[in-house]
């Protein structure tokens, strides 16, 4: 095959991502989320025109056909994204009215820098310089499900920037979880760096500012170095070629490509839905699921399948899984569902204290769930809404809301006559 049409899908995505950040700049969360996702798709496609080593489990073949996929994500995210537009300014006094009902996060804070500072002492020393999966398996085993909660607790930042005896331990707690992602070669912290300093931008009311956002797009490639850096870190060492390894970060297109090729040869199935309806299920308590079928988890699925009794985790991608189900027509299904799911949660700010939470949240969380499946993505919201009630409905229990009582005084007769008429008065008390 020759190169051409690969360069011509690169060059569709690149174009709608700069119309999308021409019209609204920084300002729509989706130029970031989306513009991580060219880098981790397109990186080894690059590296594969410039004739440099990719990973060899990609297959080549099927690296064009992977980009027509990649075009046509970026191409139901640009249509739906301008249908539906960003919300552009929000009442200030209503995001922010919310502050005081978080006094139940201080306990939380407490317990998460004690088990922070624990960790980083009994372990930290161990596992620096060891490879990632080392490093992992001498941590705790509590491992992810820390780095998710701390997303929860970090995606609480506007709701608790305002509280004078919860700010320090959250700041407190924001270090100590950048120091225990460093530590463990993690990355989770990047996006939540970008999506609190988007939505603060946002928060700010003013109109597109390209100067600022020159600005803004200046902490993309040192975010970019920050993450090769991590990257060698999980390798244990960086390669001979820096830009290579850092355009082969990501397994994208090495998932894509072999979805393609065992759908093509038979070696596997259309899905017809099955993983979206197993993502919901998997939300069931375990006695309502007695049997999970082999595509229950797909990063599992396709590890065991690629590589049978290898301990390799290779991840997967929301593109390869809408293909696996659907072939071409289930892309467009599944990013428009994804993009309307961020403009609803973006569009709603102010309107309870949820949607910035889960907004900020949202938009974190995502860059990480384009490089994994469904079943990640839908319970990774579940298990944040859950958080966010269950620290809303437990500071109401201890500090409950002080409601204003309005006081309303009987009328008042006035004698026939007087020149006036009756009159109700009412005054607050």
């Amino acid at each position: 095959m020759t190169w051409q049409p690969i360069w011509i899908t690169l060059l569709l995505s690149l174009g709608m991502i700069m119309l999308m950040y021409r019209r609204f700049g920084t300002r729509d969360p989706l130029v970031a989320i989306f513009s991580f996702y060219l880098f981790f798709a397109y990186g080894p496609v690059l590296n594969y025109l410039m004739g440099r080593d990719i990973y060899f489990g990609i297959v080549r073949q099927r690296i064009f056909d992977a980009t027509v996929i990649f075009t046509i994500v970026m191409a139901t995210v640009f249509i739906v994204s301008n249908v539906v537009k960003p919300r552009l300014s929000f009442d200030n006094d209503a995001v922010t009215s919310s502050a005081h009902q978080m006094p139940a996060l201080g306990f939380i804070l407490v317990v998460f820098i004690g088990y922070t500072v624990y960790v980083l002492l009994d372990v930290g020393p161990d596992v620096w310089g060891q490879e990632k999966g080392q490093r992992i398996a001498l941590g705790p085993g509590f491992h992810y499900q820390y780095l998710l909660l701390q997303m929860f607790i970090i995606s609480l930042y506007f709701h608790v920037k305002q509280l004078k005896g919860i700010w320090p331990l959250y700041i407190i707690n924001f270090v100590l979880y950048v120091a225990y992602c460093l530590i463990f070669a993690e990355r989770d912290f990047i996006f939540l760096i970008i999506s609190l300093v988007l939505h603060g931008n946002l928060l700010k009311n003013t109109k597109v500012n390209r100067k600022q956002d020159l600005v803004y797009m200046a902490l993309v490639p040192l975010l970019i170095v920050v993450a090769i850096l991590i990257a060698g870190l999980r390798r244990g060492g960086m390669g001979d070629s820096v830009f290579a390894d850092a355009f082969n970060e990501g397994s994208i297109l090495f998932i894509v490509t072999t979805i393609l090729e065992w759908i093509d040869k038979g070696v596997v199935g259309f899905a017809y839905g099955q993983t979206y309806l197993n993502s919901l299920l998997n939300l069931l308590p375990g006695m309502f699921v007695s049997h999970r079928n082999e595509l229950f988890f797909l990063s599992s699925w396709f590890a065991n399948r690629y590589a049978p009794g290898g301990s390799a985790y290779y991840g997967f991608s929301l593109g390869a899984e809408a293909y696996l189900n659907f072939g071409y027509w289930g892309i467009p299904m599944m990013f428009t569902l994804f993009t309307l799911l961020q403009r609803w949660s973006l569009n709603r700010i102010g309107t309870h204290p949820f949607y910035l939470y889960f907004s900020v949240f949202f938009v974190s969380f995502s860059m990480y769930s384009l490089r994994n499946d469904s079943l990640a993505l839908i319970s990774g919201m579940f298990y944040a809404s859950l958080f966010f009630f269950g620290v809303y409905f437990l500071s109401e229990l201890i500090a409950p809301r002080r409601r204003r009582r309005v006081r309303i005084d009987p009328p008042v007769r006035v004698p026939k006559g007087s020149g006036s008429r009756n009159a109700n008065v009412a005054s607050e008390g």
